[in-house]
């Protein structure tokens, strides 16, 4: 939520809700008392989170070590991993999981039977992958994404649908570099499909495409290369499900493709959709998220909204299919709309912002300043306590700030 606590509902056989217990939530519940979360990522079974502190936590299932704890045992509560308070995001898969550290180093643990962690060998504790530095990372289901800070693509693990970008189905144990472009900017990963973003702000796809996920419109045969989906310049984040696929463009309008038979797509209806359709209900949207059958997303007003599949509660509504965004009372999840205080007397100001946003109350000395968007990759960089926004689209970011050794994430609106 805007007041930095975390909620959680829907399934939690393995205790992936972070409760304390196994039982499923069909509404939300609070995770604990902490009031300092910053980002979530739930994964097959088990959840990783980061604090404002830059600690990083998990709970749920472990049997592959994917909670990062140096042990295989599941865990019904948040737990922290490692000691390190300099983690900046993390992306989870069906067994493993991927987190970059502020200083760009990539990391990997879990289950490595397709070589998705890219360390040569099974891990459970986080164990760094190479030494170059990356922006943005995407854990599939058994295969990784991610874009090294110089705007190459790198992917491997898993490629029987060709989901890595190579050009063939060969499983890859290391990070291989996808095509020679050095224009990428975010990656999405899925089941068996891929999605990033370029720098130009054009959508690409590849890999599995048996319910038109890829949204390339050209039937349903897999895709072993990038191909762009349609020709609009426009896109600005995005989301994958398991065979299902939704982007945001820079106007805020909501867009989602491929299989659809439980909803998730947001259309109304549950026909498969090749190519992008807009989601119903108009109206723009802020940040998404989406699972193996149903979708998530925020609102600018921070209301949060879900559609498809509910089986367990995951929708927040008591009802099995939801073809069509329903509101979930949930007090305004993440999006901060007001200016609040996070931590200590940090602030954001004005918070929602527009051409600017300033920090306050940061204790004397220099100051770096990283804007990250809402799935935590790096955007711009300042030295002043004063941050520039033009050119940003409508929505959640997140605003990185270290003085003194000691570093505050704080949440901020842009409209």
């Amino acid at each position: 939520r805007a007041d930095g606590t975390l909620w959680a509902w829907g399934l939690n056989n393995t205790g992936q809700l972070g409760t304390g217990t196994t039982a499923d939530q069909a509404t939300p519940v609070q995770v604990g008392t902490a009031t300092t979360w910053v980002s979530v990522a739930a994964g097959y079974g088990y959840t990783v989170a980061l604090r404002q502190d830059g600690t990083l936590w998990a709970w749920g299932h472990n049997l592959f070590g994917q909670l990062g704890l140096g042990t295989i045992d599941d865990r019904l509560v948040p737990t922290q991993v490692g000691t390190a308070t300099t983690w900046a995001s993390v992306s989870t898969g069906y067994g493993h999981t991927l987190a970059l550290r502020q200083d760009g180093t990539l990391w990997a643990w879990g289950l490595n039977n397709y070589g998705q962690l890219g360390t040569g060998a099974t891990q459970n504790v986080p164990t760094q992958v190479g030494t170059d530095t990356w922006q943005s990372l995407a854990a599939g289901s058994y295969y990784s994404v991610a874009v090294r800070q110089d705007g190459t693509l790198w992917a491997w693990g898993q490629n029987d649908h060709g989901q890595l970008g190579l050009g063939n189905t060969t499983t890859q144990p290391a990070p291989t570099q996808v095509g020679t472009a050095t224009t990428w900017q975010a990656v999405a990963a899925g089941y068996g499909h891929t999605l990033a973003l370029r720098q130009n702000s054009t959508l690409w796809a590849w890999g599995l495409n048996n319910y038109g996920q890829l949204g390339t419109g050209l039937g349903v045969a897999d895709q072993r290369t990038p191909a762009q989906v349609g020709t609009a310049t426009t896109w600005r984040s995005l989301a994958v499900g398991s065979t299902h696929s939704l982007a945001l463009d820079a106007t805020g309008t909501l867009w989602a493709w491929g299989f659809n038979y439980y909803g998730q797509l947001g259309t109304g209806t549950t026909t498969h959709q090749p190519a992008p359709v807009q989601v119903a209900g108009g109206g723009t949207w802020a940040s998404l998220a989406a699972g193996a059958g149903h979708t998530i997303a925020l609102r600018p007003d921070g209301s949060l909204w879900a559609w498809g599949f509910n089986n367990y509660g995951q929708l927040g509504s008591n009802t099995a299919v939801n073809p069509l965004p329903i509101y979930v009372p949930a007090g305004g999840l993440l999006l901060a709309t007001t200016p609040g205080k996070y931590l200590s007397d940090w602030q954001l100001a004005p918070n929602p912002a527009h051409d600017q946003v300033q920090l306050r109350g940061l204790p004397a000395g220099p100051v770096a300043v990283v804007l990250l968007d809402s799935q935590g990759r790096r955007l711009r960089t300042a030295t002043t306590a004063t941050v520039p926004l033009a050119g940003l689209a409508p929505g959640l970011y997140l605003v990185r700030a270290t003085v003194g050794g000691t570093t505050r994430t704080l949440r901020l609106s842009v409209e």
